[in-house]
């Protein structure tokens, strides 16, 4: 399912800025907000339809 995948990825994200957290200094922010995304994308893709409400893009 993309819900793992992106799971995954975000862990493995995550992993990487915090044990070389001097690689992506300048780019902190924007990978900060694609985490977020990637976090709400995979939330609303594991919840049943008709239980939260439709986010417009």
């Amino acid at each position: 399912m993309i819900s793992d995948v992106l799971h995954d990825a975000g862990d493995e994200i995550r992993r990487y800025m915090n044990e070389m957290p001097e690689v992506y200094v300048n780019h902190r922010q924007r990978i900060k907000l694609l985490l977020d995304d990637m976090d709400t994308l995979r939330i609303q893709l594991d919840t049943p339809p008709g239980d939260h409400p439709t986010v417009e893009q």
